[in-house]
């Protein structure tokens, strides 16, 4: 769901949602204007309606695939660290 079309069918003033949030009316507006939200904006958006306005309708999808790829490449490099660990205690016990 849109943000203006929720907080209008929830009749949520801006000031008391930007509050909520933790971010100034003219941020909000950037927002409903079609500007994308940092992560964390969108986060917040998202958990102080409930899940009613997602984080993928909030931030642009080269965005999102960007965001997907780094949380890949660090978990793909957490495991090559453990295995790496794993190998030197290996050695270490020999």
């Amino acid at each position: 769901m849109e943000l203006k079309k929720y907080l209008k069918l929830m009749d949520i003033k801006k000031t008391g949602f930007c509050k909520k949030i933790g971010i100034t009316v003219m941020t909000l507006n950037h927002i409903i204007n079609g500007r994308p939200p940092n992560l964390k904006t969108a986060l917040a958006i998202e958990i102080a309606t409930d899940g009613n306005v997602r984080c993928r309708e909030l931030i642009p999808q080269e965005i999102q695939k960007s965001i997907a790829k780094h949380v890949t490449n660090d978990s793909s490099s957490n495991e090559e660290t453990n295995k790496k660990k794993t190998k030197r205690k290996k050695i270490k016990e020999e």
